[in-house]
């Protein structure tokens, strides 16, 4: 390069004459930065309609029973009696004690009567004295022909072909006058 064309670039630098030549062609771009500060958030927005209603539940448990209620008021007086009436019952237990014999499987019925004339039966039962030998199936009042209960009647299903040994009884009750 020689003397004078270099003081001349000089000189044209100086007069704010540009070095550069024309631009040539861009470049490919670079990698992406370092990812910046999240900024502060914007305001709350209105709130938007309400939703559609969801499906009915399912049946819960049953809650525990409550607390027993307060006694309720006392009721009216009842009429007076009517009638001449007796003076009241005589109540007694009458006890029948049996053992007759008996076949496996096959139920029998044994009785016990009210003793006292004009008695009538209020309730009864029976057992068996050992329950290895059979059990009572049944219990219910006897009538007389006047369809009042004069006693007592239970059926036992015997467990053995044996003696089974058994007590019946009558709760007898008799009008006293």
């Amino acid at each position: 390069v020689r003397l004078k064309d270099t003081v001349a670039r000089v000189e044209d630098l100086e007069a704010g004459a540009s070095t550069r030549g024309a631009p040539g062609p861009a470049g490919p771009p670079g990698p992406p930065g370092p990812r910046g500060f999240q900024g502060a958030g914007g305001p709350v927005g209105p709130a938007g309609p309400e939703g559609v209603r969801g499906l009915k539940g399912e049946k819960g448990d049953t809650g525990a029973q409550g607390s027993q209620g307060p006694e309720g008021p006392q009721g009216p007086e009842g009429p007076a009696g009517g009638g001449s009436g007796g003076s009241g019952l005589t109540f007694k237990v009458e006890i029948a004690s049996t053992s007759p014999f008996a076949n496996n499987g096959q139920i029998f019925s044994t009785v016990h009567l009210c003793s006292q004339s004009g008695a009538f039966a209020t309730g009864g039962g029976a057992r068996v004295l050992d329950h290895s030998l059979g059990e009572v199936v049944g219990s219910l009042p006897t009538k007389d022909g006047s369809d009042n209960p004069t006693g007592w009647q239970v059926q036992i299903l015997p467990k053995a072909s044996n003696n089974i040994p058994h007590e019946v009884w009558a709760i007898c009750a008799t009008p006293v006058s």
